[in-house]
């Protein structure tokens, strides 16, 4: 059943600042009270305790603005990346951007380059996830679009030769805890050791690659055409499968290279609210974003609601509700089909 945009939006915003707001609760010995007079604190209109103040303005919130940014930019991303292969199966975590992008940071991370700039890894992620992008892209395209076999099989070729090459990396850093302890952190995903400079580093992508899909709304929902029928109407394919691979790719680094491998988001949201709301970019993109954080933000909270010694990560989360939907995917679109 579809719901109206309108509608959606707003109901999973609220939602979504319910969730927030439970999961700086979370902290120890905070309760929603407390929690509401520390961030009145921070921007100078309550009085709070110290102890609060900084678990909840100094701790909690950073992760929080995270995991909202980057569900945002991970569905966003998995939108974009099916509008342009026109298929539901694509998405960061399946064609490999996702692994790159985790390469890209890890290499930072390995060679001493992210203790010296902050920006090193989003840098490096980008490359990586673009790198991957490109040859998935030429390897999957055929004549007349792409098909599910071509993606799949060249997503599975580059997430097994990515992966390899960050273990090899991992490999070489074992013996300096200094740069191995993170780049585990990279590859199990998680929110522990962000702060208010990540959240500006997912939040700066996700505006700047945001705008930059803007204008190609209307392109998205005629490439769902052929190519033929989209060129006659005045689209530039080339250029438009171009830009929106950069989008893609960008909104993909930015938030992996800050959260690490956080899984199936950009599969399950965007598949998930077209059938919610319709295929129309124009409300799609949006309600996909909401959504996408509410998801990792749920993720988050049920990591936090577990006992601490689990260390149970988001990544984890995501995957026990993706991977399932990935396969009914599967068997709901033949082999081989085109469309």
């Amino acid at each position: 059943m579809r719901v109206r945009a309108l509608l959606y939006l707003p109901a999973v915003v609220t939602l979504t600042a319910a969730v927030a707001l439970f999961a700086l609760a979370q902290g120890p010995g905070l309760t929603f009270g407390r929690v509401l007079e520390a961030l009145g604190s921070g921007l100078g209109m309550a009085s709070a305790e110290a102890q609060d103040g900084v678990i909840v303005n100094e701790v909690l919130l950073p992760r929080v603005l995270v995991a909202i940014l980057s569900g945002a930019s991970l569905a966003m991303a998995g939108t974009v990346m099916q509008a342009l292969f026109r298929n539901p199966l694509a998405s960061p975590e399946v064609l490999g951007t996702s692994a790159g992008s985790a390469l890209g940071a890890v290499v930072a991370i390995a060679a001493g380059l992210a203790g010296v700039s902050i920006f090193a890894a989003p840098a490096f992620a980008f490359a990586g996830a673009s790198l991957v992008s490109i040859f998935v892209y030429l390897a999957a395209s055929r004549a007349g679009g792409f098909s599910i076999t071509g993606i799949l099989l060249a997503g599975i070729a580059m997430n097994t030769l990515v992966g390899a090459v960050t273990v090899f990396f991992v490999s070489l850093s074992f013996q300096n805890f200094q740069s191995s302890a993170p780049i585990m952190f990279w590859l199990m995903g998680g929110l522990d050791l962000v702060g208010f400079p990540h959240a500006a580093i997912v939040g700066g992508g996700l505006i700047i690659f945001g705008v930059l899909s803007l204008p190609l709304l209307r392109d998205m929902d005629l490439l769902a055409l052929r190519e033929e029928s989209a060129a006659s109407l005045g689209v530039d394919i080339k250029r438009l499968r171009i830009t929106l691979l950069i989008v893609a790719c960008g909104m993909t680094a930015t938030a992996v290279s800050c959260t690490g491998g956080i899984a199936f988001i950009g599969l399950v949201v965007p598949h998930m609210v077209r059938l919610m709301v319709g295929p129309s970019h124009r409300t799609l993109i949006p309600c996909a974003a909401v959504t996408g954080s509410l998801v990792l933000l749920s993720a988050y909270c049920v990591c936090k609601m577990v006992p601490a010694e689990s260390e149970l990560r988001p990544g984890v989360v995501t995957s026990l509700l993706g991977a399932p939907f990935f396969f009914w995917l599967l068997i709901r679109h033949r082999r081989g089909s085109e469309l």
